[in-house]
């Protein structure tokens, strides 16, 4: 498959680089778009559903290309080549870009943390931030699925926190039942301890034979247990539950006692803690939040 060797945007003509009209036109068209707000994703999304050609026949964009055309400083004389430009608008343009990197570069520890373990709680797929939409950052469900409000940070960490403030105020929420359901006899447990009550109602008592009764009867009722490691993670989740209601997030406190996050779309956060227990909030202060429609 044969390669672009120059710059989109540009053509050899008598051995010289000239400026290819028509690509021109589409280079344009990409900076506007991208100082107006459109994403690269979007803008290569666009590009190819007009069929804009790229190089031969490759009509295919996508954001990786968009990318390298925004801030090559040759479309405005950079090089030697011959300016496509006006240095206001691609000024613009790169000016945008860079201030989205450095906001992806500057996001907290916290918002690190969240974009890891929250997922949808309708499909379980992943929660994607995105940076910057229009105004501010927003949330969405890489799956589709529709949130009944506009999920930025403000909203998800009051959502956990409010969530988190709850449990704290009633640890008995983190209880489970399991305990009760971690010993089924059997019947074979159930005829040994009647073969026990047997032996013992013998006139002439036979002490190694019960003690070796009551030995198996033992080892039996063990192997009616189940193991419920829930008990453990717990006692440990109660013990640091036990603290001063948050008044902001602490993510540490995330790490210790959390095993999922899960946003519900009608805007609620149901945090699932390691012993597997689910505890859902309410919703959060919608005052200056809005509808995704």
């Amino acid at each position: 498959m044969a390669l672009r060797t120059i710059t989109y945007g540009y053509e050899m003509k008598d051995g010289k680089i000239t400026v290819c009209a028509s690509e021109a036109e589409v280079i344009e068209q990409i900076y506007r778009s991208y100082a107006a707000g459109m994403t690269f994703v979007q803008i290569a999304s666009e590009l190819t559903e007009m069929s804009v050609r790229y190089f031969g026949d490759n009509s295919q964009w996508n954001k990786n290309m968009v990318h390298r055309i925004v801030g090559n400083a040759r479309y405005i004389g950079g090089d030697g080549y011959p300016p496509i430009l006006d240095e206001e608008l691609y000024n613009a343009a790169v000016k945008r870009k860079e201030e989205k990197a450095c906001a992806q570069k500057d996001v907290s520890p916290l918002i690190d943390y969240l974009r890891d373990n929250v997922k949808c709680g309708a499909c379980g797929g992943r929660m994607k931030r995105i940076g910057k939409w229009r105004s501010r950052e927003k949330w969405m469900c890489t799956c589709g699925c529709k949130s009944e409000i506009y999920l930025s940070d403000k909203y998800l960490i009051e959502c956990i926190t409010s969530t988190l403030n709850r449990t704290i105020e009633n640890p008995t929420l983190l209880r489970t039942k399991a305990d009760q359901d971690t010993y089924n006899p059997s019947q074979a447990v159930i005829r040994q301890g009647k073969e026990i009550d047997r032996l013992l109602d013998q006139a002439d008592l036979k002490f190694n034979i019960v003690k070796q009764a009551i030995l198996e009867y033992a080892r039996m009722k063990f192997e009616c247990c189940t193991e419920n490691p829930a008990d453990a993670y717990t006692e440990y989740i109660v013990e640091k539950m036990q603290r001063s209601k948050l008044t902001e997030l602490d993510e540490s406190l995330l790490k210790d006692v959390c095993a999922k996050l899960l946003y519900n779309m009608e805007g609620t956060i149901t945090i699932e803690f390691k012993n597997s227990v689910q505890i859902t909030g309410n919703k959060g202060d919608r005052k200056d939040e809005r509808s995704y429609a």
